[in-house]
């Protein structure tokens, strides 16, 4: 996925003249929120319009830039001490606007991103998880049908489904702990993706905003608050996929009552020999209503169902003698359903951007039932190694910030508090029929937050970020395994943990729009809780990770370029092997890495991005020619141009690389890397627009999910240890249809 907008990453306000003002709409009057206000030549000093298109703004040139979706760019000389009102002309949609603000965060700039809804207006991505992609150096992996949550890589993590990566969608937490299939499992799939006004991304674990599992970094989703008009669509394409879905619109503007509703349904077969038989459905209500001049309710309500076949992770063998093809499967009962519901109620305030307030509180209900057949009929030669994995679990939570500007910078504080109630089953079974039941918890798991973080700022001359995170935690398994003779053979107890994380950070510009940067910062992510109960004081139950990053930013008129360097210490931690019912010990790691991002304007209807991630890591208690990290990336890239003017017609091209990695400890089994590049058309003629998409545009051959896995095949003598993977797709073609009223 392409990012049109340039990377914010950029000092704070600086120490001077100090400006307020009103962004609205050059016809009606009405506000203009979410727009881009910045001092001209200083494109990453800039600030979002609040709701009501307020904004407020520090620095010390004559002059400010104002851009935003929709409208034509405009730049005023203001007076210090007058508030400025600035009057935006509609203009056709394009892409000039190519700043992207960042979000303030008493953090280094490093790695951190802001995509705007402008950023993927041309790809229409079929999953919200096709949208992690929007962050450097992350890669995504699906091996589960297309409905189970994607594996994660980043910053040389293999985070699993989530384990070191924290997700949110309007600060409510995606990922799962103590998962039935993984710690943090993070399925997005939950979210529409046409409703997405923002993706915030930090990494390294900086922000004291990200709390349990942002141990390489956070991603967090911001949906719309409102929308200009409704929409319906319908797309089509390779492998009888198909999808539609409308957004209605209600309400007049942010001075009155209104919202939102969409649903969306879609159901694929994918390439494989026996149909996936994807079949998903999305639902989504937003509302928000003015409570007096200076704050506003809000509500959203949202549903998902879906069911799905799949042909697992293959052995290479069984593809090389010919016993199955390469979309095959030796167990073509896999698959599963899920369901999700959420509902968040909140107040906000409905000031500038930079100084307001928020309360919130959701519940979520979630069901999981998962069937797989990792090894085969490695340990059961009649009935097969198939296994069953349900999780049924509420998650109730509530949280809050707040911020202002103070004399010496910027003053942010929040708190977060979140009960998971959770029933998780591992079983045996056969062509999903339940033989036996291995393990069975009730989980109860709580977690409580604070965080503050000062922005102090020296007058032109750089900015210091100071922040600290308190984290306490209890948790609670009770054993519920029913086996012969009673109740007997898994986890139960209770245990409390907690974790102070200090946070340090430092932006230092040297001249020429060059700025320096650096930072230290600790993480963590929490363990299983039937770890913590069967391990007791003998682990970490929270592994801290420690983070140190320098580099150098450049931004001038066309573009910007960063370089950093970074180096993050993860202590000993306990794993619980969702798959097997056991738990595997790690030793402490330590991973060592390059970024390098950049941003620019070739044209003026052409714009390009490229990224690019070299890591090395290593386990730091084990002998060398033993100590790689299994599965975790070393080199990463990306490559994309978006071609886009005042016309119709717009396209986009993207080339994503991931390279070769070890799968097991001594690199004797490796995971092969690919490059696949992407295209996107579209054509817009007033309220009718058509979308052609086309991925892995030269039909290359590659392997997406791929472990090294010890198994036996049917009539095998001897198990055999090597690469199990899931085939990539082949070129996919889809057509995207969308009428706008």
């Amino acid at each position: 996925m392409l990012l049109a907008g340039a990377m914010a990453i950029a000092p704070a306000s600086i120490r001077g003249q100090e400006v307020i003002g009103e962004v609205r709409h050059a016809r009606h009057g009405g506000p203009v929120a979410q727009a881009l206000v910045a001092w001209l030549g200083r494109p990453a000093s800039g600030v979002l319009t609040s709701a009501e298109g307020r904004f407020r703004i520090r620095g010390v040139e004559p002059s400010l830039v104002v851009m935003a979706i929709g409208y034509r760019p405009d730049t005023i000389v203001v007076t210090p001490g007058v508030p400025a009102l600035i009057r935006l002309e509609p203009a056709p949609l394009t892409l000039a606007p190519l700043v992207v603000a960042a979000a303030r965060a008493a953090s280094p700039r490093i790695g951190e991103t802001v995509a705007r809804h402008l950023d993927f207006l041309l790809e229409a991505p079929q999953s919200s998880q096709e949208l992690l992609r929007k962050a450097p150096g992350l890669v995504i992996a699906q091996h589960g049908g297309g409905a189970k949550a994607e594996q994660i890589f980043l910053r040389g993590f293999d985070a699993d489904h989530g384990t070191d990566v924290a997700v949110s969608v309007d600060d409510v937490p995606v990922n799962l702990v103590s998962h039935a299939h993984g710690q943090g499992y993070a399925d997005l799939h939950f979210l529409i993706p046409e409703l997405v006004e923002r993706i915030e991304v930090s990494k390294g674990g900086h922000d004291p905003r990200d709390g349990n599992l942002a141990t390489a970094g956070a991603v967090r989703f911001v949906t719309r608050d409102r929308v200009e008009g409704g929409s319906a669509w319908s797309r089509g394409g390779s492998f009888d996929s198909y999808g539609a879905g409308a957004l209605v619109p209600f309400g007049r503007d942010r001075s009155s009552p209104g919202g939102y509703l969409a649903l969306t349904a879609q159901r694929s077969d994918g390439p494989f020999e026996h149909p996936q038989a994807h079949r998903r459905a999305n639902g989504y209500a937003k509302f928000t209503a003015p409570i007096g001049a200076g704050a506003e309710a809000f509500a959203s309500l949202s549903g998902y169902r879906a069911v799905w076949a799949a042909s697992g992770q293959i052995p290479d063998r069984a593809v090389q003698s010919g016993l199955i093809g390469r979309f095959g499967a030796i167990d073509p009962t896999e698959g599963g359903s899920t369901r999700r519901a959420d509902v968040i109620l909140g107040v906000r305030s409905r000031g500038p951007a930079d100084e307001g307030w928020q309360l919130q509180g959701f519940v979520s209900a979630y069901r999981l039932d998962l069937y797989s057949n990792f090894t085969f009929f490695l340990n059961d030669s009649l009935a097969g190694d198939g296994i069953a994995q349900f999780d049924d679990r509420t998650v109730l939570g509530a949280s809050g910030r707040w911020s202002r500007p103070t004399g010496i910078g910027h003053l942010a504080a929040g708190f977060g508090l979140r009960a998971d109630l959770a029933s998780v089953v591992l079983a045996n079974q056969t062509a999903r029929r339940l033989r036996d039941t291995r393990l069975a918890s009730q989980i109860s798991e709580q977690n409580a937050g604070l965080w503050v973080r000062q922005e102090i700022a020296f007058a032109g001359r750089g900015t210091l970020g100071l922040g600290l995170r308190a984290d306490l935690f209890r948790f609670s398994v009770t054993d519920q395994t029913v086996r012969r003779g009673g109740l007997a053979g898994g986890p139960s107890g209770g245990e409390w943990a907690a974790r102070i994380s200090p946070k340090l950070a430092v932006d230092l510009p040297v001249g020429s729009g060059v700025t320096l940067q650096g930072g230290l910062s600790t993480a963590f992510h929490s363990n299983d809780a039937r770890d913590v109960v069967l391990a007791g004081d003998s682990v970490e139950t929270l592994p801290r990770a420690v983070t140190a990053e320098v580099g150098l930013t450049k931004g001038w008129s066309n573009g910007s370029l960063g370089l950093g360097l970074w180096r993050t210490d993860l202590a000993s931690e306990l794993v619980f092997v969702g798959d097997e019912g056991v738990t595997e010990p790690s030793g402490r790691t330590r991973r060592v890495g390059v970024d390098l991002d950049a941003r620019w304007r070739l044209l003026s209807w052409l714009f390009g991005e490229a990224s690019l991630n070299l890591v090395r890591g290593r386990l730091r208690d084990e002998p060398i020619g033993a100590d790689r990290i299994p599965l975790a990336p070393s080199r990463t890239a990306s490559l994309g141009l978006v071609a886009r003017g005042t016309g119709p017609l717009a396209g986009a091209i993207e080339v994503r690389h991931l390279g070769d990695r070890p799968a097991d400890e001594q690199g004797t089994v490796v995971a092969t890397g690919a490059t696949i590049a992407s295209m996107s058309l579209s054509w817009r003629l007033g309220r009718l627009a058509v979308g052609l998409e086309v991925e892995n545009l030269f039909d290359t051959p590659w392997r997406e999910a791929q472990f090294a896995t010890t198994s036996r095949l049917r009539g095998e003598r001897d198990p055999v240890t090597e690469l199990h993977y899931t085939p990539g797709n082949p070129r996919q073609v889809e057509l995207r249809v969308q009428v706008s009223w």
